[in-house]
């Protein structure tokens, strides 16, 4: 998220169209026409995450934990907004240093707050450590945290049993196979790779082939291509991708659990587009 917010004056500068898969909120609210974005972005992605929580799981007391970089406090932000707009106060909240190694402080103030649910929005390596560090304390509440979890390299620091009662939100979960064309990506994905791929790698997939058929179709500059990525609806293998005049291209967004018995996650829930806004 830092690099892109970096990056994102440079594309403006040079008249450049930037694909990227950051989900941090920032980088397309900044009136910057040469941004486009192939995952939800975290103001909508966040609304799956906490009405997964209160809606499907029927929980109302979390405890949100979000770190100190631009994703982690941004995430932080906008679901402690969507669980107010869904009606539920905050068990505990708290932003932690990313660097930070040992949460059993942290962990001792969530277990202290009576909070039936331990909400995470931050980089991989704090919450594969907290995420660890809790059940080894006997902290045995659901945990739904952020994509950055689905990770090949994050799941791989887990035993399966780790990960038993962990959901996460994911802008897609191709490593679930839950379709034909999913299926038939995350094998060839497997085989070329050696890893499990996940959700950002598929949108890092469909946003260069959604440009690569932009250029087949007849776009030749920066500005065929800026015109076209603005305008064109084109069906990726995650989901169908079309600016919301933003460059917000993404809409769809899952939720993928862990049985304990797999890295590899089921979907437990799907949202569409209109389902990733509350008034």
């Amino acid at each position: 998220g830092t690099e892109m917010i970096a990056m994102a004056p440079v594309a403006l500068e040079y008249k450049v169209p930037l694909l990227t898969t950051s989900g941090t909120a920032k980088i397309t609210e900044s009136g910057n026409p040469y941004i486009f974005r192939f995952l939800p972005n975290d103001r909508k992605i966040k609304v799956a995450h906490a009405r997964y929580i209160v809606e499907e799981l029927g929980l109302k007391r979390p405890a949100l934990v979000g770190d100190s970089t631009a994703y982690g406090q941004g995430g932080q932000a906008h679901l402690a907004e969507t669980f107010g707009k869904l009606g539920v106060d905050l068990a505990y909240e708290e932003n932690i240093a990313y660097d930070l190694k040992d949460m059993t402080a942290l962990l001792d103030k969530v277990k202290r707050s009576n909070a039936d649910v331990l909400v995470l929005h931050m980089i991989a390596h704090p919450m594969a450590l907290i995420v660890k560090q809790a059940r080894a304390m006997g902290i045995e509440i659901p945990i739904v945290t952020s994509s950055s979890i689905v990770a090949p390299t994050s799941t791989a620091l887990f035993e399966p049993a780790e990960l038993g009662g962990l959901c996460a939100e994911t802008p897609s979960s191709p490593e679930s196979r839950a379709t034909p064309q999913m299926k038939a990506w995350a094998d060839k994905y497997a085989a070329k790779f050696g890893v499990e791929p996940d959700g950002l790698a598929l949108g890092q997939y469909d946003g260069v082939k959604m440009a690569l058929q932009m250029i087949a179709d007849g776009a030749r500059t920066a500005e065929d291509m800026r015109a076209a990525l603005s305008k064109v609806t084109y069906k990726g293998v995650a989901m169908t991708y079309k600016s919301d005049g933003k460059g917000d291209m993404a809409h769809d967004a899952d939720i993928a659990c862990y049985d304990g018995k797999s890295r590899v996650p089921y979907i437990a829930h799907h949202y569409t587009s209109d389902e990733l806004v509350i008034d």
